[in-house]
């Protein structure tokens, strides 16, 4: 991902206006399988954020989608924020499994991090869950 995209995206993630942080979080999301480490990063940044809507677009256009398509190599560091950043929790359960995160072993480990969270308090029940098909 071009450094150029970088910034606008930065720029747009962080925007008062709503449709422009989506579309910047869709937009985003179209590098997750070419470039999941440059995406990681905005992942962790604006998964974070104050803002409630900022996270619930991180989580449903990026987030689930790196776990979708790079589970292994995600996951670890996904866990490691949800479970320091009470923040990046909420953005984490707002996240449907499906692809590599809906394997048995991954799914499993998902949805262990998931109640984990929930019991100290992040919102998982309210939304996020197994994508039904």
């Amino acid at each position: 991902m071009e450094s150029l995209v970088r910034a606008d995206l930065h720029t747009d993630l962080g925007s008062a206006n709503e449709e422009q942080r989506w579309k910047a979080a869709s937009h985003l999301g179209e590098f997750v399988e070419r470039a999941p480490e440059a995406v990681w990063g905005l992942v962790a940044q604006w998964g974070c954020s104050d803002h409630e809507d900022t996270r619930a677009a991180v989580a449903s256009c990026v987030l689930e989608h790196l776990l979708e398509h790079h589970f292994a190599s995600v996951f670890p560091r996904v866990e490691e924020l949800a479970l320091a950043d009470p923040r990046f929790a909420d953005t984490f359960c707002w996240c449907w499994r499906f692809g590599q995160s809906d394997q048995p072993a991954n799914g499993a480990r998902f949805e262990s991090l998931k109640a984990r969270l929930v019991a100290r308090g992040a919102p998982g029940g309210a939304h996020g869950g197994r994508h039904e098909r």
